[in-house]
């Protein structure tokens, strides 16, 4: 191929440059390079760009060997590459772009070595993808737009027509006029360029030329001589001399064993190209560096700085919904296994009054009685693993309702009717609570009335719910005056509407009937609340069957939405009476449909990493809903990966979502920096570095599916199709301030390759039938990749390095000192 062309072992006997582009790639040993002011080693697997007409000089130490790869310069000009600094030792930053680079070196020398004619089209992809990664990572950003740029561009069109005709007769004022250049500009910027006169870069490519078909042909010394322009064999036999330090044939007879027409030939030493190779398994996994991307995000990082502790929210809570759940094996396993894995603090339920737990009971003559038995089993199982109780004290058992009217499910949402009745019930509750597990057990407990979302769709009035929980918070403090009562629970989206002032008036009711919570309660879909039929919505919520169907409430626009619906709560409760006292979510999600089918994707660990983060000191408590897919309605469905609302599916099998809270555990004390995509903490004494990595795309309104799709299309359709694709994130981090010494670097990565039971299910075709070994295999493969690297800080305390991250990735950087 003339495009590109590859040597082993290329001549290092002199101070060398050529018209082609060279990437040089260490196969084995050690090589110095020096070019133009620039000294290094550069050891096994290093690789190098040498520019055209870049003088270069070349020690191998023995044993070592080299694989150069030769691009015409008619290829660069046509891909409008500029130079380039490409330079594996000395941009360490840029460690991903270079294992992609080898990636496509590998893949190019392979079919160039094996099957040059056949797959010609296939190299001529990889090459062009390779000159893309060199101009858009490292070509010289400075040269564009510099003093004499056109005139480089013109010289550079000038050694092209060189390299087409130098066979022929060619003199300096004939290629002046051909260009319409005066021949002592056109010399001047000649020498400027190459650093030699005209006649010594003509020689020089003749001879350069009459050595490669030397070893590629089997051509006479005199046809060589012709065929490359030379006026006689002498003339070309003395040039020999002066540049290879022997005549043509001799220099021939050294190389034949070297390499042969169409191939490249081991050494008699045994040349492997293993360490080449190798990288052509990571070609999948370097697939995002393909991607679009944007300039990379430079983090100059004083580790030093800030002393703020990190304070998360991640594992204050969970919900599992309903707390009847609590008593099925497969909720207390997946709640066993959060609490010894990721350590939530409380786990939040409700309908702990529903008459399913069979709690409120009257007699024949209508005396009210109460019995516990199903309340211990949950609450003795919480207790059991360490785990404290947040609970939601609904829904109204029918017998306290007179007339029936909202159902969500199968449960009742009316107010109580029978206020005297409700009292004693809440009373007794407290009571035997305190009796059972202890007065300071229970007081570190949170307690939650029914929440006021339902006043939102019109199920009683504000007024009716006012009312509703001031008796019941006072029910609750007469029994327990050191209870912690968490109140409110409508979405910050329908509170922080224009127009909207229901929170206000909670708080100033509070105020004025000294029923004050100890924190006020909310819960955040992401939903965009203008313009929905209210009715219309708490129906396919509430209803067995519409909340499957369709999505309730479309998700909101912006991917900000929680930071800034946390912020106008927090403004609303300081403006009315509630200032100070914390915010939590008891039900936070992406959505408020439990079978969107992004739920099971990557999307949902960076949802969880960035809103974390972002919320981290805005909010006491973020309550994920729910933490497995036994969430508020229990339909069968046969696919294990079907939308499901929690982090774990119904298998015990953890999501991509369940990994993000492992990733945020890994984080240190104090905060050192946070923005978008990232966050930087420390331990106090320095030694420990960590840094949280994510990249994510919102929900594309315009492509995402909103109502259930046929069981069979869930195991096919391409479930990122619904969110932006937003391309590549690049970060390049420069670490300051170290301490001079070794460290120790492990990274741990969760996206589409690692870390996603989703996509790994996917990958073995979604098969609809789920067996236990099928279990099993996802469980042990489905974990983030691991990777570990040592290092050596030295006086400067400066670290540099680079990560890019494909669309919904996270990633954790640990930094050790050893």
């Amino acid at each position: 191929m003339d495009e590109i062309r590859f040597e082993l072992d290329c001549d290092l006997g002199t101070p060398h440059f050529h018209e082609e582009v060279e990437i040089l790639y260490v196969l084995s040993g050690r090589v110095a390079v020096m070019t133009e002011g620039e000294n290094f080693v550069m050891g096994p697997e290093a690789l190098v760009v040498f520019n055209s007409f870049q003088h270069h000089e070349l020690y191998r130490e023995a044993g070592s060997h080299t694989l150069s790869a030769y691009i015409s310069l008619e290829v660069m000009l046509q891909a409008q590459v500029g130079n380039i600094r490409c330079i594996s030792n000395l941009q360490p930053e840029q460690e991903e772009w270079f294992g992609l680079l080898r990636v496509k070196l590998a893949l190019i020398f392979r079919d160039h070595r094996q099957s040059r004619g056949e797959r010609r089209l296939y190299i001529l992809s990889e090459l062009l993808g390779l000159l893309g990664i060199l101009k858009q990572q490292f070509e010289k950003k400075e040269e564009k737009g510099t003093r004499g740029g056109a005139g480089t561009e013109r010289i550079r069109e000038v050694l092209l027509y060189i390299g087409k005709h130098y066979a022929e007769e060619m003199s300096l004022q004939e290629l002046a006029s051909h260009f319409y250049l005066s021949q002592s500009h056109l010399s001047r910027e000649f020498q400027r360029l190459t650093s030699m006169a005209f006649s010594d870069y003509l020689r020089n490519l003749r001879l350069s030329k009459a050595a490669y078909m030397l070893l590629q042909s089997s051509a006479s010394i005199t046809d060589v001589a012709l065929a490359c322009g030379f006026s006689n064999t002498n003339t070309m036999i003395e040039g020999f001399k002066r540049q290879y330090g022997c005549t043509p044939g001799v220099f021939r007879k050294q190389k034949s064993e070297a390499v042969k027409e169409g191939e490249l030939q081991e050494s008699p030493d045994g040349v492997s190209y293993i360490s080449l190779f190798r990288h052509i398994q990571y070609a999948g996994e370097l697939q995002p560096l393909n991607k679009r991307i944007e300039e990379p995000l430079q983090l100059e990082i004083d580790v030093k700085k800030g002393n703020t502790p990190c304070v998360l929210c991640h594992r204050e809570a969970a919900s599992v919904g309903w707390a009847r759940d609590l008593m099925l094996e497969p909720v207390r396993s997946a709640v066993r296994r959060a609490r010894e894995e990721i350590g939530f603090c409380y786990l939040f339920t409700h309908g702990i009054l529903d008459d399913s737990m069979d709690v409120y009971h009257e007699k024949p003559d209508g005396t009210p009685y109460l019995n516990f038995t199903y309340i211990d089993m949950i609450f003795d199982f919480e207790r059991s693993i360490g785990i404290k109780p947040w609970i939601e004290l609904g829904y109204t058992p029918k017998k306290l309702v007179s007339h029936i009217t909202n159902i969500f499910g199968t449960s009742c949402i009316n107010l109580p009717s029978y206020q005297e009745r409700w009292v004693f019930l809440i009373e007794g509750v407290m009571r035997h609570l305190i009796e059972r597990y202890g007065i300071l057990e229970v007081k570190e407990w949170r307690f939650s009335p029914s929440p006021a979302v339902y006043s939102f769709y019109g199920v009683f009035s504000e007024k009716e719910y006012l009312d509703y929980y001031c008796y019941t918070a006072r029910a609750i403090r007469r029994i327990l005056p050191e209870a912690c009562i968490s109140a409110f629970g409508l979405d910050t989206g329908a509170v922080t509407q224009p127009g909207d002032s229901t929170l206000q008036h909670f708080v100033k009711y509070c105020a004025e009937h000294d029923c004050m919570p100890d924190e006020f309660s909310f819960q955040c879909f992401h939903s965009d609340y203008r313009g929905i039929d209210k009715r219309e919505t708490e129906i396919r919520i509430s209803s067995q069957e519409g909340n499957v169907s369709r999505e309730p409430i479309p998700v909101s626009k912006d991917p900000d939405i929680l930071s800034k619906e946390i912020k106008a709560v927090r403004k609303i409760l300081d403006a009315n009476g509630g200032a100070g006292l914390p915010i939590v979510l008891n039900s936070w999600n992406s959505t408020i449909w439990q079978r969107d089918l992004g739920n099971d994707t990557c999307f949902k660990a960076a949802f969880i990493v960035k809103n974390v983060l972002e919320n981290a000191g805005s909010v006491k408590a973020l309550g994920f809903n729910y933490l497995t897919d036994y969430s508020e309605k229990l339909f069968a469905n046969p696919n294990v990966f079907h939308g499901g609302y929690g982090l774990i599916t119904y298998q015990n099998l953890p999501k991509a979502g369940y990994q993000a809270y492992s990733m945020l555990n890994g984080l240190e004390e104090i905060l050192v920096e946070s923005g978008s995509g990232y966050t930087v903490t420390r331990s106090r004494d320095c030694r420990r570095i960590r840094i949280l990595l994510y990249h994510y795309c919102h929900y594309d309104r315009q492509t995402r599916i909103t109502s259930q799709i046929p069981e069979e299309e869930q195991r096919t359709f391409d479930r990122y199709y619904s969110f932006r694709d937003e391309g590549g994130l690049s970060f390049r981090i420069h670490l300051q301030k170290l301490e001079e010494g070794s460290y120790d670097m492990e990274s741990y990565v969760v996206n589409r390759e690692y870390g996603s039971s989703y996509d790994l299910w996917m990958s073995l075709g979604a098969p609809k039938e789920f067996t236990e070994r099928q279990r099993e295999y996802l469980e042990r493969l489905a974990v983030p990749r691991y990777q570990y690297g040592r290092f050596q800080v030295m006086d400067t305390g400066r670290l540099d390095f680079s990560a890019l991250l494909e669309p919904h990735e996270i990633r954790l950087i640990c930094i050790n000192k050893r």
